[in-house]
């Protein structure tokens, strides 16, 4: 031990350096979509959760983090008429509170939900689809409201939102329109439910820090939740993506801080180091293990069956896709990002293929990786297209 105390020295002073630099190195921007009302981060919602008062003034604004069929049980959701706010990439809570937050909205409740995708129950109850726009990829996107008291000249920019969502469809008997894209396309809507009303918006991101404080986007934001009534709030934390459990290992202090991070793994890696290079001085001889059998089949094979018995076509299907665009990026040296017709053609010259062919291949796989899952049928019929492909492709 006393042949070692200079390099114990000398790690913990290298150590501490690293944790250092890093606590005093300018943080990166967190630019993940957390939605959540206590980050502080671009596209968190702290600053709308904290002005939300604002456009309920007098009003009691309740978290909530149960599902909605706990939240909605609860003796104080009776009592009386209120708003509930969702602010989510994707909405697709379970039948059970779907079916409680319909009830709840036919007796004359309001629900706001500001989502890029709908899916499951509530999007086949209220026939709601969202798509994104595939043909428009910007960092600057305008909205504009259809009503012409709320509307803006030149509408408002909401940047860093490159692909934009829009309502597909909607229940046209049940649902007015109140806002457009720059393409007139509905992406803020008013869904009609017994006595209450539905009042569902595609961009999320809207609602966020970074575009509360851009341009005159918190006036946007302001007029899209005035269309709620002046009620009691429940403000939804329960279905954010960035919502994170508690954890009660001791380690998460270090995880959660990068520079404490760093200096953990620093700390594992010179301990396994010391340990390798110790043990190699001191070791018995090590008896010759003959190397394991080649079991890649065997492999294949036990992945190919997890993913039939789980029937995860979606899945499936990406990674072919995968591989068949690394196939013609390395082989025929085109990039695959813009699939327009200039694409098409220089893949038609090099493989000889016709060029409907490989149009009708690339909306096969544009259809599969619109959805979020595919049947059986349409993984087969991506699998014919891309093994016809290769054979013609040689």
């Amino acid at each position: 031990m006393q042949k070692n105390w200079k390099y114990i020295l000398v790690l913990t002073l290298t150590l501490a350096l690293v944790v250092t630099v890093e606590l005093l190195s300018p943080q990166p921007v967190n630019w993940n979509p957390s939605l959540v009302k206590k980050d502080k981060i671009p596209f968190g919602t702290h600053i709308l959760y904290n002005l939300i008062s604002d456009i309920f003034p007098n009003q009691a604004i309740r978290t909530a983090t149960n599902t909605i069929y706990e939240e909605l049980e609860l003796p104080d959701s009776s009592q009386a008429l209120a708003n509930y706010l969702f602010i989510d990439n994707t909405f697709q809570p379970g039948e059970e509170d779907v079916h409680s937050l319909l009830e709840w909205v036919s007796e004359g409740n309001n629900v706001f939900i500001a989502a890029e995708q709908f899916g499951g129950k509530i999007a086949d109850t209220l026939k709601l689809k969202t798509e994104f726009d595939f043909q428009t990829f910007t960092d600057s996107f305008p909205v504009n409201f259809v009503n012409p008291t709320l509307q803006l000249a030149k509408g408002y920019t909401f940047s860093r939102v490159n692909t934009p969502m829009y309502f597909a469809r909607l229940d046209t008997l049940r649902s007015l329109v109140l806002g457009v894209d720059s393409l007139n396309r509905p992406n803020f809507i008013q869904t009609n439910w017994g006595k209450g009303h539905f009042f569902l918006h595609s961009l999320p991101l809207a609602f966020t820090n970074y575009h509360l404080l851009f341009n005159n986007n918190a006036e946007y934001i302001s007029k899209s939740l005035s269309y709620l009534p002046v009620r009691p709030l429940i403000w939804d934390e329960y279905y954010k993506p960035g919502r994170q459990e508690d954890s009660q290992s001791p380690l998460r202090f270090f995880v959660q801080n990068e520079a404490l991070r760093w200096a953990l793994y620093l700390s594992l890696l010179a301990l396994v180091l010391f340990i390798l290079f110790e043990a190699k001085r001191r070791q018995r001889i090590i008896p010759i293990i003959q190397p394991l059998t080649n079991t890649t089949l065997e492999f294949t094979e036990t992945v190919g069956r997890l993913y039939f018995q789980h029937q995860d076509h979606k899945n499936i299907g990406e990674k072919k896709i995968t591989y068949l665009l690394d196939f013609i990026r390395s082989r025929y040296f085109l990039p695959t990002t813009q699939r327009n017709s200039a694409f098409y053609e220089n893949l038609h010259r090099k493989t000889g293929i016709e060029k409907g062919e490989i149009i009708h291949l690339f909306d096969v796989i544009e259809n599969v990786q619109r959805q979020t899952m595919i049947a059986e049928v349409e993984l087969l019929d991506l699998n014919r297209a891309i093994e016809q492909f290769y054979e013609k492709a040689g």
